[in-house]
């Protein structure tokens, strides 16, 4: 891997972690934003992200040094874009009172929804995959197009 490829994916890892820290430190200061109240999903989706990306990066540099399983790493990255479904439907749902509980409600309603749709392509996609290594790289491609 040549330098300009392991710079750029640090970079890739570090701005969003940069854009989440930005987020969780600026979220807080505009509360009279009824947008900015729902930045926290795209705050969630931002680290998650810059977690996998780093991991990535990792993975690359030494094969043996890996700081999340292929167990773990697959579920970070689909609660991750789940996170960023979720910000996205809740851009159309915004509502006008100070007082959200029920859109709190709804929030991890979609999440679980969108969750629960994904499902059956896991299910249908281990029952499909032969090896180990093309199960993880479809599960992967399956997690983002979600």
């Amino acid at each position: 891997m040549t330098t300009w490829a392991i710079l750029g994916h640090f970079f890739h890892g570090l701005t969003f972690f940069t854009l989440g820290l930005m987020i969780y430190f600026l979220q807080y200061r505009s509360r009279r934003i009824i947008l900015a109240r729902r930045l926290s999903w795209l705050e969630a989706f931002l680290f998650c992200e810059a977690i996998i990306a780093w991991n990535d990066l990792l993975v690359r540099l030494s094969p043996n040094l890996s700081f999340l399983p292929v167990v773990i790493r697959l579920p970070i990255l689909a609660i991750g874009y789940s996170f960023l479904v979720a910000f996205g439907l809740q851009a159309f749902l915004i509502k006008n009172d100070v007082n959200d509980d029920e859109t709190g409600q709804a929030r991890w309603l979609l999440v679980g929804v969108h969750l629960l749709w994904l499902i059956p392509y896991l299910v249908a996609l281990n029952a499909t995959s032969t090896s180990t290594s093309q199960l993880t790289q479809d599960a992967e491609v399956l997690v983002r197009y979600g």
